[in-house]
């Protein structure tokens, strides 16, 4: 059965712009009136193709995340600004208010958190320096971190107090206190 090339497409540029999917998200992403098997043998074959790989999530049984080998990620980068939205996508109003398929779940884009594991109080404190040295100190990271909240925190303290407790430290401004994950 031939599969259009306008799916295999949209599947990579969602991999793209995701990192990882399981074959059943991009298959309600992408084909959502599919049956799951037809997005699996899809995503074999982008496989043989050399387009993308695939690992068993360790916690989630035999669940398999995709993501795109190093030639995918070259080709995705060429067309995916010329891929259209899906419909169902789409939102009633028009081609205007069409969304980044993130914010489709996700009111402001989601935080990047760096969990500090192995790391005694003292190694975490260098770290997060050098995090903020990064964020400060690097063009490209700090016009990112414009739009996009991020912070460092210990897994200790996660562990201990949870992500919503005040163990956040921004990369963005070092004179604030810590905050909980949603307050950087």
């Amino acid at each position: 059965m031939a599969t259009p090339p306008e799916i295999d497409h949209a599947v990579v540029t969602a991999l793209y712009q995701f990192r990882m999917a399981t074959a059943e998200q991009l298959r309600v992403l992408h084909t959502p009136d599919s049956q799951p098997e037809l997005m699996r043998r899809r995503l074999r074959r982008l496989r043989k193709e050399g387009l993308v790989e695939d690992v068993v999530l360790p916690q989630a049984g035999k669940l398999r995340a995709w993501y795109l080998t190093e030639r995918g990620a070259r080709i995705a980068a060429r067309f995916r600004d010329h891929h259209p939205v899906p419909a169902h996508l789409r939102t009633t109003a028009g081609a205007q208010s069409i969304l980044p398929a993130w914010q489709q779940h996700y009111v402001v884009f989601p935080r990047l958190l760096f969990v500090l594991a192995d790391t005694g109080e003292r190694a975490a404190r260098q770290r997060i320096c050098d995090l903020q040295a990064i964020a400060d100190g690097h063009p490209l990271v700090a016009r990112m971190l414009t739009g996009v909240k991020a912070g460092a925190a210990r897994l200790d303290d996660l562990e201990q107090h949870g992500t919503s407790a005040a163990i956040w430290h921004t990369l963005t401004d070092h004179t604030r206190p810590l905050r909980g994950a949603w307050q950087l």
